[in-house]
């Protein structure tokens, strides 16, 4: 055997040794009745020689396996509705921030304000630069990874070994790429740091009995709860570690968690209004048997992906069939479910790190497994961010102690298997993290595990819309129309494809089928009035916009049609400048009728206006060469012929860079 292996292997079994001797002691401690150890911080073990450096190594592989993320685009899977279009998080000021903080203000059936200020902050520096919120994420990742470490540290009494292997898993797992790569998952990296942080400080008053520590884990949880509803099953997690750690339960323990219990109610509810507010409880019209049917075969999912990480999909649809039947796998989850738990009562005396393991992640997984459905995913990868530390536990303190009773080739084994099995799960996340690279590779990923996802290909639809690959765009919602051959919103977005294609009309044809399915759509009219301007059919146009607006007059995208109507085609200035403050009165940060706006303004002889306009169009989009554009043509017009030929030149310089 080579020196170095033979060093290795003397420094694994002087740890191992190390532990098997604390939790001897640790074990004849509690047989005593001997209360843990209270007194100074410096009392609390120290991890083995060497394991910080291997924590560091943990950090550096994670960073290189998310690094390629860190290029990844936005994409069309909430990142507009949080970032691009989200005037709370597109205008940083006191009237923003009283309002993200107020219970009320939901944010796509999510209260979370610390999340979006942490947004907001970014936009205020960045503006849409995903590089900036994809590092945070990732930062936040690894700082979760550190306090998984001490947390591990903080509830065996010092086993470094099991707390770098759980670490480890929890850093590197495929299920967890979701939660780090894509934006709008910020909520699962921030609320953890502060959830663990919490745990953490819980766990040193329970050591120590300080009162600082206490009033730390209060504050870190109010945090946590701030940027993420999920965090309410911590009070819950504290009661396990007191479970695990044989403290009693006494008056004294019960009054001191009351205040977190009382934050979890009160957040709970407001969780559960959000969501109800927001139009996602049951919005797939389950009954409540086929909800638990749900809830038990995704937990058993949950368990089964966390050893074999596949398949990955930014999005899982119920497997309902056409008229609503169930798969049998479905039915057996109950069995499964029910299996689980019988197991676990099995061995909760005998094997009390496994029972930990398994109860933490029931514990915190319980939330969202679809007791009362929300959304439309059947389980989402996003959910486990928090949930699988309590398996990543039960591999983490296995590890050492099977190491140690099998003798030096067992523990040779058993570390080979770990290793490798954690190198295949970094494998697996570094390609996983490049799926986030855009839409169009998001989506077509998803509809390669579900080809008859529509909800995919209408994304799909729109990232193809969005980069000018119309035709691809028209195929995807043909493809949505065959399978819902009765939605009058796929008919809405095909005739839209169709109007970008210049197909207008094919469009007009599509679109008028959807008005004979439901003629309450304002976007079947919205779509059809720009088919119609394609036609030059002007009239029906101003008919189709109308009754859009009627229907919904918040509709940005029906005044900006109809805007462009007056403003180009019926030459009505002062109408298509009152479409465009429309939209601005609701969207003050909508650039493109911002300066519609001064163009109108221009056209109808208002220069001083459309001056005031464009100034404010440049104040909040400086890099857009139209601004510039419009604005030279005001400022020639009022007679600032300096100032108008400034202007050009910026707007020539920033057409060079492609920033229309």
């Amino acid at each position: 055997m080579p020196d170095s292996q033979r060093d290795c292997d003397d420094l694994l079994d002087r740890v191992m040794t190390t532990q098997r001797l604390q939790n001897r002691d640790r074990s004849d401690s509690r047989k005593s009745g001997a209360p843990p150890s209270r007194g100074s911080d410096a009392a609390r073990p120290s991890p083995a020689p060497g394991l910080p450096w291997a924590l560091a190594g943990v950090l550096l592989a994670t960073f290189l396996v998310y690094l390629p993320s860190l290029r990844n685009a936005l994409t069309n899977w909430d990142d507009n509705q949080y970032l691009l279009n989200n005037p709370l998080v597109n205008h940083l000021s006191f009237q923003t921030l009283v309002k993200l903080f107020t219970p009320t203000t939901y944010v796509l059936g999510n209260y979370h304000p610390l999340t979006l200020l942490t947004y907001a902050i970014e936009w205020h520096f960045v503006g849409a630069n995903p590089l900036a919120y994809h590092v945070t994420s990732l930062l936040l990742h690894l700082v979760s990874t550190v306090l998984v470490y001490r947390v591990v540290l903080a509830l065996t009494a010092g086993n470094a070994p099991g707390a770098l292997v759980t670490s480890a898993l929890f850093a590197l797992h495929p299920m967890h790429v979701e939660s780090v790569a894509w934006i709008s998952e910020r909520k699962d990296v921030l609320y953890t740091a502060f959830f663990l942080g919490s745990l953490l400080l819980y766990l040193r008053h329970s050591a120590s009995g300080r009162a600082r520590y206490l009033a730390g884990s209060l504050l870190l949880f109010l945090l946590s709860l701030l940027s993420k509803g999920q965090a309410v099953v911590l009070p819950v997690v504290m009661l396990l570690a007191d479970a695990y750690q044989r403290r009693p339960v006494t008056r004294t323990s019960l009054l001191g968690k009351a205040p977190f219990f009382l934050l979890a109610l009160v957040f709970g509810v407001i969780a559960v209004q959000a969501q109800w507010t927001g139009g996602n409880v049951n919005n797939q019209n389950l009954p409540l048997w086929q909800s638990l049917l749900f809830a038990s075969w995704g937990l058993v999912l949950y368990l089964v992906r966390f050893v074999v990480p596949a398949p990955l999909s930014a999005f899982h649809p119920y497997p309902l069939g056409p008229d609503g039947t169930l798969p049998l796998w479905v039915w057996s989850g109950p069995l499964f479910a029910l299996a689980v738990a019988i197991a676990i009562l099995q061995v909760r005396s005998r094997q009390r790190d496994l029972a930990f393991g398994f109860l933490f992640f029931a514990l915190t997984i319980a939330p969202v497994l679809q007791l009362l459905s929300v959304g439309r995913a059947f389980v989402a990868e996003r959910y486990t961010y928090v949930p699988y530390l309590g398996l990543c536990w039960i591999v983490g303190q296995a590890w050492p102690g099977a190491a140690v009773a099998g003798g030096s080739g067992r523990a040779r084994a058993i570390r080979t298997l770990v290793v490798s099995a954690i190198a295949c799960f970094a494998l697996m996340s570094g390609l996983r993290a490049r799926v986030w690279k855009d839409s169009v590779t998001l989506w077509t990923d998803v509809i390669a595990k579900y080809p008859a996802s529509t909800i995919a290909l209408t994304n799909r639809s729109m990232a193809f819309v969005a980069i000018g690959q119309f035709g691809l765009a028209a195929r995807d919602c043909e493809r949505v129309v065959a399978l819902r051959p009765r939605d009058a919103s796929a008919y809405a977005q095909y005739g839209g494809a169709l109007d970008y294609c210049g197909r207008y009309r094919e469009a007009v044809v599509v679109l008028d089928r959807g008005v004979a399915l439901d003629s309450t759509i304002h976007s079947l009219y919205t779509n059809r009035g720009a088919a119609y301007i394609g036609l030059g059919l002007d009239g029906p146009a101003l008919r189709d916009f109308t009754r859009a607006l009627s229907l919904d007059s918040t509709s940005a995208n029906a005044r900006i049609q109809r805007g462009y109507l007056y403003l180009e085609r019926l030459r009505e200035y002062d109408l298509a400048a009152a479409d465009y403050a429309a939209i601005l009165g609701r969207d003050p940060g909508n650039v493109v009728a911002r300066c519609n706006l001064g163009l109108a303004l221009y056209r109808g002889g208002r220069l001083t206006d459309a001056l005031r306009q464009m100034n404010l169009a440049a104040e909040t989009s400086p890099r857009m060469a139209k601004v510039y554009e419009i604005r030279a043509m005001v400022q020639a017009a009022l007679g600032d012929s300096v100032q108008a030929r400034s202007d050009q030149a910026t707007a020539q310089a920033l057409a060079g860079t492609g920033s229309q």
